[in-house]
């Protein structure tokens, strides 16, 4: 759940078979292309028809037969980035992250090969949302990083705005991860000393006599011997 909640910033757009936002939204939903969500009087194509097929089943969580009409879209057509974008987030939803970081390497590849900006950011995103979602915050920021350079450069495909606000939050973490790294520090050797029995204040079998109420003069202060 938590990976496929982290991939919201894939950014796909609103269509006849999705419907996608930003602020902290559930997995996205895959959107058809172009192709088919403009198709009334035109018989569909296997394509269009199995990326059909596939965001049907992806809502439904039928995850098993989304992964097969994407894998069959794939086939139908090995130049598009769609299938594998969406095979990535059938991956993504069901916790696979090596799987999902896979396709979706796959799909910038393909995006990129053939020209496509606006799929190629979407898996540059979705790439960074899964580095993200698996703490690595190194990874991550590289490729939101290379999200902006390339979202200033395509700036009608792109949200370079929200690549450089990840890639800032990343950096703030880690400043603090620093900041707070001796004080993790000394609680963790706190623990070991606890578990180890180093921090017992009496050998076992002494007997420490209680103090009575009143007993000592006002003013008096308990101290514990070294």
């Amino acid at each position: 759940m938590r990976l496929a909640l982290a991939l919201s910033l894939a950014l796909l757009p609103s269509a006849a078979l999705a419907q996608t936002a930003r602020a902290q939204p559930a997995a996205p939903t895959p959107a058809a292309p172009a192709a088919a969500a403009t198709a009334t009087a035109h018989q569909p194509t296997p394509f269009d028809a199995a990326v059909a097929r596939g965001a049907d089943a992806y809502r439904e969580r039928r995850y098993d037969v989304a992964a097969a009409a994407f894998r069959e879209a794939a086939q139908a057509n090995a130049r598009s980035a769609v299938p594998q974008l969406y095979l990535g987030f059938v991956a993504a939803a069901r916790g696979e992250a090596a799987t999902a970081l896979g396709a979706f390497r796959e799909a910038a590849r393909i995006a990129q090969a053939e020209g496509d900006a606006r799929n190629r950011a979407r898996a540059m995103a979705a790439i960074a949302n899964v580095n993200e979602s698996q703490n690595r915050w190194d990874d991550a920021r590289n490729t939101w990083t290379e999200y902006v350079n390339f979202g200033d450069a395509h700036a009608q495909e792109t949200y370079p705005s929200v690549a450089r606000a990840r890639t800032e939050a990343i950096g703030r973490r880690g400043a603090l991860e620093q900041e707070y790294a001796p004080v993790r520090e000394r609680i963790a050797e706190r623990q070991r000393i606890n578990a180890s029995g180093q921090n017992q204040q009496a050998p076992a079998g002494t007997a420490v006599a209680p103090v009575a109420p009143g007993s000592l003069p006002a003013g008096t202060v308990l101290t514990t011997p070294r």
